[in-house]
């Protein structure tokens, strides 16, 4: 094998700035310019994300905090909220947080929709297990299936009076008010889509919203965002921050980097400024048997070095 298969091409720092110029030019209330930004490792993804609230502090800063608006940053994960806090000024225009705590603090106080949303969704469920049951054997499984089906049918008696709902970041509260993870972003979503109410609220409060790590998020909440751009396409303008090959979590839009919906901008930095040309190069390798998206490695970067390790597949942990 050559030594030189994996080298990647090799580009000026500068090659990526155009997209963070254009970028801009999508920042305006009425543009209808909604865009995603592909970004692999190391090209710089935070740095774009930085570049936009940045020019936007610097054309609304005043007029936000007269009115009340804020510039919302969504993320996945507290680690990643605490990087871009870390990485911008603080300011009181803009609103860092995860996706869950986001989406919580659109439903919370909706309690009697909340209500309703679970009795139109536990009969469904319910019916399901039963049906699982009813063709299932005897077992663990189906000791699980019908525990959950008598929690099911007890929450439905439950929720027959007016609750308030609760939910915990932690995910430690198991108390029947309190709203799991899942169901935090499954009702937003739905909320988000069937009542006009909420739209209006979201983006009067955030007429910019950015979605970082966007490839985890999960997909209702990201097609929910979708809708939402196309039906206030004048009052918000949404950017998606993200890449396919680094989705760690589960629920995510698979298709995202595939597809994107109809008069959204789509941008791809092409640059990685960390890793070693064999890296980059192995990384494009990888890709290629994917979305084939191609980095380039810094003019002057090191070679840097690749090591397989190969184990038989029946070795024991």
């Amino acid at each position: 094998m050559s030594e030189y298969l994996f080298l990647a091409e090799t580009k000026h720092i500068e090659q990526d700035d155009d997209i963070d110029v254009v970028i801009k030019e999508c920042l305006q209330i009425g543009s209808g310019k909604n865009f995603i930004t592909f970004a692999g490792a190391g090209s710089g993804k935070t740095y774009s994300l930085k570049k936009a609230l940045e020019f936007l502090k610097s054309q609304h800063s005043d007029n936000f905090s007269r009115q009340g608006k804020r510039i919302a940053v969504v993320t996945f994960t507290n680690n990643a909220a605490n990087e871009i806090v870390d990485r911008i000024e603080q300011n009181p225009i803009f609103s860092v947080s995860t996706i869950h705590s986001f989406c919580w603090s659109a439903i919370t106080g909706f309690n009697e929709d909340i209500r309703k949303w679970y009795l139109e969704k536990i009969p469904f469920d319910l019916g399901e297990l039963e049906k699982k049951e009813e063709k299932g054997r005897a077992g663990k499984a189906s000791d699980a299936r019908k525990r959950t089906i008598t929690r099911l049918k007890e929450k439905i008696d439950w929720l027959a009076e007016s609750r308030s709902f609760t939910y915990d970041p932690s995910g430690v509260s198991s108390s029947k008010n309190a709203l799991s993870h899942t169901d935090v972003l499954k009702i937003f979503a739905h909320f988000l889509i069937t009542k006009p109410m909420m739209a209006e609220v979201i983006v009067n409060k955030f007429p910019f919203i950015f979605i970082d790590e966007s490839q985890d998020t999960d997909k209702n909440v990201i097609n929910s965002f979708f809708e939402l751009a196309s039906m206030k396409v004048n009052e918000v303008v949404i950017g998606l921050f993200g890449d396919t090959m680094q989705r760690i979590f589960g629920g995510g839009e698979a298709e995202l980097g595939k597809t994107k919906p109809s008069g959204w901008v789509s941008f791809d930095k092409k640059m990685n400024h960390r890793s070693a040309k064999r890296i980059v190069g192995l990384g494009n390798q990888i890709r290629d048997e994917s979305d084939k998206r191609k980095q380039y490695a810094r003019n002057g970067a090191k070679d840097g070095h690749i090591r397989y390790f190969l184990l038989p597949h029946n070795v024991k942990k």
